[in-house]
Order: structure tokens, then sequence, then C-alpha cells
């Protein structure tokens, strides 16, 4: 109760409903309450249903604890607890109460989340399944924290692995731990750092239609949580086959993205490399975002990937079609970004169209000239590339 000095209250009653399936009805406690010194009477002769009157002498005062009731559980299950009538004195001052409810969930060994008594790497899949939100059925969360963080992450099914093989003689279980709901990966979210430490991309590479992105780790990783999303309706997978034999992966597709959980007995390098596969990417230059969290440290954006198959080395094609009498066009092959001039001059040496005055990115693109003001003749493209002086020729014809 709260806001109770100079309310000369010296008597109160109430009734509570709870559900009698999930709870039993035992006493009152009255010590350490307000109602310490009071005469306090309960009575819970209907199933699922407790009354409670007290008087005293000297009136309440002060806010804090009213009463304390005791159930014992049933079973596991939620159970509502609604006031059917709370009064103080005989109405005045009026009172206002609030419902709630009440969770039971009995535990058995920290760790073990499914339930039959035993720990195991079956117990870590399913921590592994509830970090990337499947969170399986029967799943029991007061025995899915061993790093006693107050969340569920895949940290502690490394820590059940551990268990599992011997490392670890003993495990203790935070209470009322919740799963981790993960970063959005293509839109900011507070809390995750958009600067990267704990990990960065390698350039991508392009095989038929799939593209194989490597991450790249910056410190040690016991466990793993990554959450990806790219334009279209792409299919991404995790490369496992670079993982130590001991380590367990969980994935789950969201209309969010792809989040994976990755966990295991034997810590991963500051330099390990791992690849994702994003396959029937719409086209070439779609992007892949994501977060990442590492152990359970705070989660951290990676930066935006754009997929460009970047080539190894500069290249420029010949003119196509050649002659031609309305467009010309060449393709360039860049592995690096560059400023590139690039000009169409006649057999006079008289500049008569620039093709190209500025940045290119990394990767594959057409240059194209528009010959429709070109008189018949034969002309030359002329530049500097990053390999050096380029000469093309090309001839129009009316």
């Amino acid at each position: 109760l709260a806001q109770l000095d100079n309310r000369d209250v010296l008597a109160y009653n109430f009734e509570l409903a709870f559900d009698e399936s999930i709870l039993e009805f035992q006493n009152v406690q009255k010590s350490g309450t307000l109602s310490e010194n009071w005469l306090v009477e309960s009575s819970s002769q209907q199933a699922g249903n407790v009354r409670v009157s007290a008087a005293g002498s000297q009136p309440l005062a002060g806010d804090g604890l009213l009463l304390e009731l005791v159930f014992s559980p049933v079973t596991d299950g939620r159970s509502d607890l609604a006031w059917l009538s709370f009064r103080l004195n005989e109405g005045d001052p009026p009172a206002s109460a609030s419902n709630g409810s009440v969770t039971v969930a009995s535990c058995g060994p920290c760790g073990d989340v499914t339930g039959n008594g035993e720990v195991t790497s079956f117990d870590a899949s399913y921590i592994l399944q509830a970090d990337v939100g499947a969170t399986p059925e029967g799943f029991k969360s007061c025995a899915a924290d061993p790093t006693q963080d107050g969340s569920i992450s895949a940290l502690d099914a490394s820590l059940v692995l551990q268990f599992d093989v011997g490392i670890l003689s003993e495990l203790e279980c935070g209470a009322g731990a919740q799963p981790r709901a993960p970063f959005a990966a293509a839109a900011s979210a507070s809390g995750a750092r958009a600067t990267p430490s704990l990990a960065s991309w390698s350039p991508p590479s392009l095989t038929e239609d799939t593209w194989t992105l490597p991450v790249t780790l910056n410190q040690p990783a016991q466990a793993l949580q990554v959450h990806l999303t790219v334009e279209g309706e792409a299919a991404v997978a995790l490369d496992a086959s670079t993982l130590p034999g001991d380590w367990m992966v969980a994935q789950h597709t969201t209309e969010d993205g792809v989040i994976f959980a990755l966990a295991g007995t034997t810590p991963l390098p500051a330099d390990w490399s791992w690849p994702f596969t994003v396959a029937n990417v719409d086209a070439e230059g779609a992007t892949v975002a994501g977060t990442l969290r590492v152990n359970e440290q705070e989660a951290e954006f990676l930066p935006a990937m754009v997929l460009v198959d970047v080539p190894e080395t500069f290249a420029l094609s010949f003119v196509y079609p050649n002659p031609t009498s309305t467009t010309a066009s060449l393709d360039m092959e860049l592995p690096e970004a560059a400023e590139l001039q690039l000009d169409v001059y006649d057999l006079l040496g008289r500049r008569v169209v620039t093709l190209a005055d500025t940045r290119f990115e990394a990767g594959r693109h057409t240059l194209t000239v528009e010959t429709g003001g070109l008189s018949a003749g034969r002309y030359f493209i002329v530049g500097q590339t990053p390999s050096g002086p380029i000469q093309r020729a090309f001839t129009v014809i009316r």
C-alpha cells in the first residue's frame, strides 16, 4: 500500500481469486509487513478464493508491503490474481487495487531445459533454438541461464556443452531469465554499436548464383549470435564446415531476416573466419546487413555489405558492336575503386566525346558511347587506367 499517512486506517479486508489448478492457499505472513502488529485472519473455504480481514489499535502509516500471502504450487503454469474486493476501514478512505498474475515453473538441474533430469548437448541445442527465437515446446527457461546474467543466449549453451563433456564440474542458474531479442539487422537499434569491433567482413565472391561472404572475428569467442537481412527473396545459410567439431548451430528465419546462434566447447581464435552463403539474390548490388553478438557482449552492427563481384585484376574489353551505327559499348573490370577519365577522339586527334570522368567503385561496369552525333569514320577511346594507358578503336557507319 502507499500514501497511508494521516489516513486513520485501522482495518482492512479483501477477497482475492486465483487459479486453484496452479496454486493452493496456505496462510498469511505478517512479519516485516505493515500488518505485523495487527490481528489478521484468513479463510479459503472456496477453492480458488481467499478472504482476509485485519484490524489494529494503531493506524497504518507509511508505504510498503501490507501482507504476504503464502501459496504452494499445484503444477507448472500461470495463474491470474484478481481482486474481488479490497476495502480500507469501511470504505473510507477509498482504495484501488491492481490485478496481477504469477507463473509457477519448477526446475530440475541447471541446464536441464528439456526437463528429463539430465544435462546433455540436447539441452544446449534447445538453448540455441531459444536464442534465435524458435523456443521449443516445453522449454524450461528457469534452467537455461548458467551465466546468471538474466538472459538466455548462445553462451549459456556453450556452458551446458562444457558441463556435458566434463570441462565444467557444476552449473548454477539465475532465475527469471528470458531469451534476448535479436537486434534488427536492417535498421538501427538502441544498444547495438554502430562501429564494428567484434568482427569484420571479407570481400564477397560469386560462384554461379551463390555469393560467399566470409566474416572474420577480431577477438576469441565461445558463442555467437548473428542476424542477417538480404534484399529480395534470397536463401541465406552458414557454412559450418570451418567450425570445430564440438560446435552446434541453430538457425531461424523470420520476417526480419535469418538468425544464427552458434556455441561450442572449443574457443574460436581471434582471427577465425566463417563464411555465409547467399543464393538466388535478385540482382548484383543487393545489400546484406547484420548484427553480431560475441559471447554475451553488447551487440553491434556489421557494416552493410553490397554484393558486387569484385574481379582480381583490371580488364577492359574491346568495343562492341564494331562497326556500329547507333551505340557502342565496352566492359570494364575494376579490382578496386578508382578515378577514371576516358575520351573519344577522331582520326585528326580531336576529342569529340568524354565517355567517363568520374570515380568508379570496384566491380564490373559497362560503358556506352552514343554515336548518333558522330560522322562516319574511325574513332579511338583513349584513357589512363590503373593498369596504364589504354586505347580501343571502333568504326561508325551510316
